[in-house]
């Protein structure tokens, strides 16, 4: 009972848009999505933000001058904002592309999954050190 719960899925395919002629959703059925979808961003990026952002509010309240501050904050936002526009102007090209791989998706839920019991397997073996010897090459990209 407790894995049906946890593997349930619900969708809100009809508050964005309208589903032919006329939308049964009402006139406020875009603002109502969005808010509902920023929402449970906003709540999913809390616990991931929050510390950061107490770190960088404490760094730019004890800074030396005012200008400082105002600096570290708009370089965090600035690195909060960036990836977002980036994502919002190839949405689109994205889509795309995952039209095209979809039929390949199974196949790369089961090869990640492999992965991750090999590597946990490495884990629990005390091995894993292993894997770091055989991915050794990778020392060459970072200086």
């Amino acid at each position: 009972m407790l894995t049906r719960w946890l593997n349930r899925d619900v969708h809100f395919r009809n508050l964005g848009g309208r589903t032919g002629q006329d939308s049964s959703a009402g006139p406020f059925a875009g603002v109502l999505s969005g808010f509902l979808l920023g929402f449970a961003f906003a709540f999913g990026w809390t616990p991931c933000i929050g510390p950061i952002l107490a770190g960088v509010l404490a760094m730019a309240a004890t800074s030396d001058t005012i200008s400082r501050g105002v600096f570290m904050l708009a370089v965090y936002s600035a690195g909060l904002a960036i990836p977002f526009l980036l994502t919002a102007l190839g949405i689109n090209q994205f889509l795309g592309f995952y039209q095209r791989f979809r039929r390949h998706l199974h196949a790369v839920e089961v090869g990640s999954g492999i992965l991750l019991l090999a590597v946990g397997s490495l884990i629990f073996v005390n091995r894993l050190t292993l894997l770091s010897g055989k991915l050794s090459f990778l020392n060459g990209f970072v200086k």
